[in-house]
């Protein structure tokens, strides 16, 4: 259950008894994962230029947080999306993605 990704059969932590034997909650695999190291923690952030009053690391970090996800939300204050492109962040294994906002 663990380490099948897609199709998880779960049972949810207020259910009286479990569905089947063995079944897992959702927080049960997840905790697992992330010990395990199958659910590695990703690097994302808001894209854009004076970004600096963008509430979106704290609260999609928040997010994160809240349903235990191993990932970190940040900002990348760049002029030229090339940059952002050639910077370390970018290239980094754990890259996980970016909102965009106006340049």
């Amino acid at each position: 259950r663990i380490v099948n990704l897609p199709f998880t059969p779960v049972t949810h932590e207020s259910l009286p008894f479990k569905a089947a034997p063995g079944q897992m909650t959702a927080s049960e695999i997840m905790a697992a994962r992330i010990l395990t190291k199958i659910l590695k923690g990703r690097r994302y952030a808001i894209l854009g230029h004076n970004i600096a009053y963008s509430v979106s690391p704290q609260m999609q970090g928040a997010a994160f947080e809240a349903v235990r996800l191993p990932h970190q939300y940040g900002r990348a204050d760049v002029e030229k999306v090339e940059e952002f492109v050639e910077s370390e962040f970018f290239q980094d294994s754990l890259f996980g993605g970016c909102s965009v906002t106006i340049p």
